[in-house]
């Protein structure tokens, strides 16, 4: 990891052809996205369009030709050029999760009004794989679309950590790691979130599932107490690849994310970062 981040850190040049790599390769988009997140954290959106486009062309020209792209392709990279802009010019890890969600939310939808058959290609090969009908049932439909935005979202979130990562080990270590421990969200935040997210399920019909993509922030929060908790009690790693295994789980079922959420919701209410603090000795 830390040779890939020395190489594209070496010029633009690198950078660039670090990008492309990770573009065309299977399987290699978080070393292209790491890239446009280190390079925009470190030299801003300017430097980081550059890698965006190059990301990107390949993609675009498959559109122009086919008009069927690999839409999180094209998604998932601007998503993380604009959440890193928001990290540089915020500095903040709470603000950053919690534009995540509204920016997947809106550049999905926008996609739907604008390129229609951009979006509905995947839409039809995942209701395929999961069974559904789109046709008899119009909320698979919606379900979809929901699932699609909460990988897309926790996908671009996970490579802004990438590239904050790669920006921190090769220019202030340990840096990330502090900041990524702190990560927490406020109880207005919290309760919005809350709020809105059993709102959506109360109501039901398409809304049931669009509270997926707006839990991301609460997903990095639990992640982010979680590893402070290791790290403040001097724990093994046990704990955190049980919870990214459960992630993993709950990206296919649903089901065990209410119980990785719970420390977030906590954490907000009770500030258990304060409770959990060493007291100091000296």
């Amino acid at each position: 990891m830390r040779v890939i981040a020395e190489f594209t850190m070496r010029s633009r040049g690198h950078a660039l052809g670090v990008a492309l790599a990770g573009t065309l390769l299977p399987l290699m988009q978080w070393v292209s996205c790491g890239a446009i997140g280190v390079v925009t954290l470190r030299h801003g959106m300017r430097e980081g369009a550059f890698v965006l486009i190059v990301v990107l062309a390949p993609q675009l020209l498959v559109f122009a030709a086919s008009a069927s792209p690999n839409l999180l392709a094209i998604l998932v990279p601007l998503q993380t050029a604009v959440l890193a802009g928001v990290l540089r010019q915020s500095r903040s890890w709470e603000l950053t999760v919690c534009c995540a969600p509204v920016l997947g939310i809106a550049m999905i939808l926008l996609t739907q009004l604008i390129a229609a058959p951009a979006i509905e290609k995947p839409l039809e090969v995942a209701a395929a794989l999961a069974q559904q009908d789109l046709d008899v049932n119009p909320a698979a439909y919606s379900m979809i679309l929901a699932l699609m935005t909460f990988f897309m979202t926790l996908t671009a979130t996970a490579f802004v950590c990438l590239g904050r990562w790669w920006q921190s080990v090769l220019f202030n270590p340990g840096g990330f790691a502090t900041e990524f421990r702190g990560l927490r969200l406020s109880p207005a935040i919290m309760a919005g979130t809350v709020l809105i997210a059993l709102v959506g399920v109360g109501i039901g019909g398409v809304f049931t599932w669009w509270f997926l993509p707006l839990i991301v922030p609460m997903v990095f929060a639990s992640a982010g107490l979680l590893h402070f908790i290791v790290d403040q009690r001097g724990l093994s790693s046990g704990p955190l690849v049980a919870y990214y295994v459960t992630l993993a789980l709950g990206l296919v079922t649903i089901l065990p994310l209410p119980f990785l959420l719970l420390p977030a919701v906590l954490d907000s209410i009770f500030d258990l970062r304060g409770r959990l603090t060493k007291p100091n000795n000296d």
